[in-house]
């Protein structure tokens, strides 16, 4: 083999290549390839699903974390005032007795009064 036939970069293959003989390989190359190029396609749509997902999943955590961050406001017209006066408002503590109605109860558990 001579110098000019041979490509720096690879020295074992020739340059000029039958034309015929080529598409034969780029053939058997391409059916080899097929089914896991199909694959790479499936995989990818299924990354793509995913990446919806995981989208949806961080904007609905950013949007929990900012109402626990937020300062309390009413979900909805005269909401916060139903809580109020029910007390059971979730961000106070448990409303005492005041001691001396306490102190009662406790003498009449006792049998004091």
């Amino acid at each position: 083999m001579h110098d000019r036939d041979v490509q720096p970069d690879s020295p074992a293959t020739p340059v000029s290549v039958d034309p015929v003989r080529r598409a034969e390989q780029l053939t058997v190359v391409q059916e080899i390839l097929a089914p896991f190029i199909a694959e790479l396609g499936s995989v990818r749509e299924e990354l793509g699903r995913e990446r919806i997902l995981r989208e949806q999943a961080e904007r609905e955590r950013d949007d929990l974390r900012q109402r626990l961050e937020a300062p309390h406001a009413p979900e909805r017209p005269g909401d916060d005032e139903s809580r109020v006066t029910s007390g059971n408002t979730s961000h106070s503590a448990p409303q005492r007795e005041p001691e001396a109605s306490w102190r009662v109860r406790l003498r009449r558990w006792l049998g004091w009064e």
